[in-house]
């Protein structure tokens, strides 16, 4: 099978998986009823979902100029966020075309003679301590709350310290093979996983104003986040997060007792900003954006 066949099927699968999971959430809720509780939204706590998910994206891409920068690619700031949203759009709204990040390392390689290989690992380094981020997140609200495994495994709470003492280990091991297999030093990883962590924070103070936007008044909070972070790694499988995302919240809901229209509705509005804020990336597909590398202080 060639790659082109490969990437197309793979396609096709996480649409036909988006596609899947929206209607099998959509077919169990009250339509109706998520409506209403959309018309009802505070606009006011929406606009700083908005705002906190806008500045998640912006610390997103200096964390992947800062990986750049580290590795002698010197790309400007502005010419990175240019990139970036471009990116988000082909991610979101461009399922048959080439992906954001494939995008991204195709213009650096045509206007700066990088080598795409490096650039591509680069962008994969990224998203990967993106990950290792959204574990360090999760594995503290389970060290917190164990009972939110607990009410899922049987004897959970047996094993909590274990899960305690194991997860440290293994970030360490992590951190060991990144910088063995991709030649990521130490202060890079932990630098780039800093940033990360902070752009899942500003991610989930804006589940959180969601969340108040909804006029959800819970001392249950984190089991919001923890499933909006589970969305979050398992989005992989799915087409920009579509689906997967509403099926978690739809399936939180019904596990812990919560009103179901109202989680899936969280899932839901998460979406939809992310495609309000991708669309903006429509500009730069068809103006392809003029890319500059940042000058050198005293040149």
């Amino acid at each position: 099978m060639n790659p082109k066949t490969k990437k197309t099927l793979l396609l096709i699968l996480k649409i036909g998986i988006s596609l899947s999971l929206f209607y099998l959430v959509y077919k169990k809720i009250d339509v109706d009823s998520v409506i209403n509780i959309v018309l009802g939204t505070n606009l006011g706590y929406l606009s700083l979902a908005i705002l906190f998910f806008v500045i998640s994206q912006i610390i997103s891409s200096y964390r992947l100029n800062y990986l750049f920068h580290s590795h002698s690619f010197k790309l400007s700031q502005i010419s990175n966020l240019k990139l970036y949203l471009l990116g988000m759009f082909y991610n979101f709204f461009v399922p048959g075309g080439v992906g954001g990040d494939a995008f991204k390392v195709y213009l650096l390689n045509k206007n700066f003679n990088w080598k795409s290989k490096q650039v591509l690992k680069l962008v994969f380094i990224d998203r990967l301590i993106g990950l290792t981020a959204i574990a360090c997140i999760i594995y503290l609200i389970i060290a917190f709350y164990p009972a939110i495994l607990g009410s899922l495994i049987n004897n959970f709470e047996n094993y909590n310290n274990w899960f305690i003492i194991l997860f440290p280990i293994v970030l360490v091991v992590g951190q060991i093979l990144t910088k063995k297999i991709f030649q990521v030093a130490i202060k890079q990883f932990y630098a780039t996983l800093a940033y990360s962590i902070v752009i899942q924070l500003m991610q989930i103070v804006s589940v959180i104003f969601i969340t108040l936007a909804l006029g959800i008044s819970t001392e249950l909070y984190y089991l919001y986040i923890f499933v909006f972070l589970l969305s979050s790694v398992f989005s992989v499988i799915s087409f920009a997060g579509i689906g997967i995302r509403e099926f978690l919240f739809f399936e939180m809901s019904v596990h812990f007792s919560l009103d179901e229209n109202t989680a899936v509705t969280i899932g839901t509005l998460f979406t939809l900003i992310t495609a309000l804020i991708s669309i903006f990336g429509i500009y730069y597909h068809f103006k392809k954006p003029t890319l500059k590398l940042q000058q050198i202080q005293g040149s």
